[in-house]
């Protein structure tokens, strides 16, 4: 890259930066759900943005049988009730594994900036430390997003977080309101202490141009061909 000038070239490593991140990013979120349900001897499988799981289906059959099967002992619904228990939990664990891998690494890519002691700007290792940390910018995306499709759909979405909240009977936007806040948090403090304006600027437009090529890059070229 001799003879390309200085901003064009950090320009260029942010993009692909974050085009790779993106792919990254939205994979090991999947693994997190794929490694608990794998925890819990289901066949989970991985997909380029979602991963099936056959905990849900496990859960209808039972309702069924509780629904429809007439002459059923007391002690058989009970058993019955317990697995539905049981699978719940299951589920509620699996759905948790994808943003818990977001949380983990985001919160280990923020504290090793507050530890991070030096001040060159640009530096490659700082930026690489933003980019862990960028694993809660996916809260900042999904809680938006929920709303949106509750307001469109009337209806809650399926995703991870309306899931949870529902299993421990909160408001389904409860758990997306706390993570999105908390990420919001993080991101904004962490771009206001450790970078100044002209890295900002940088970060703001590799974001939406890397991001964007990202996107198009794995959700439509090449993740359904992979996975």
């Amino acid at each position: 890259m001799m003879g390309i000038p200085k901003k064009i070239k950090l320009f260029f490593i942010l993009t692909i930066g974050f085009i790779l991140f993106l792919i990254i990013s939205t994979v090991t979120h999947e693994l997190g759900h794929y490694f608990i349900s794998k925890k819990f001897h289901n066949n989970p499988v991985l997909h380029y943005k979602s991963t099936s799981n056959i905990v849900g289906n496990k859960i209808i059959p039972i309702q069924d049988s509780l629904r429809f099967v007439k002459g059923l002992s007391e002690l058989k619904k009970q058993d019955l009730r317990n697995r539905i228990t049981r699978y719940r939990k299951e589920k509620v664990l699996t759905k948790f594994g994808g943003p818990l891998i977001n949380i983990l690494f985001g919160t280990l890519g923020f504290v090793c900036l507050l530890l991070f002691k030096s001040k060159k700007h640009f530096g490659l290792s700082r930026w690489f430390l933003m980019f862990i940390t960028l694993y809660w910018a996916r809260q900042i995306v999904v809680f938006p997003m929920s709303i949106f499709f509750y307001l469109k759909n009337e209806k809650v979405p399926s995703g991870d977080e309306e899931y949870i909240s529902e299993y421990f009977s909160f408001p389904f936007f409860s758990m997306g309101l706390i993570l999105f806040l908390v990420a919001a948090l993080i991101i904004t403090f962490s771009f206001l202490k450790y970078f100044n304006k002209s890295e900002r600027r940088y970060w703001v437009f590799s974001g939406l141009v890397g991001g964007t090529i990202g996107i198009i890059l794995w959700f439509v070229i090449l993740g359904p061909r992979i996975l």
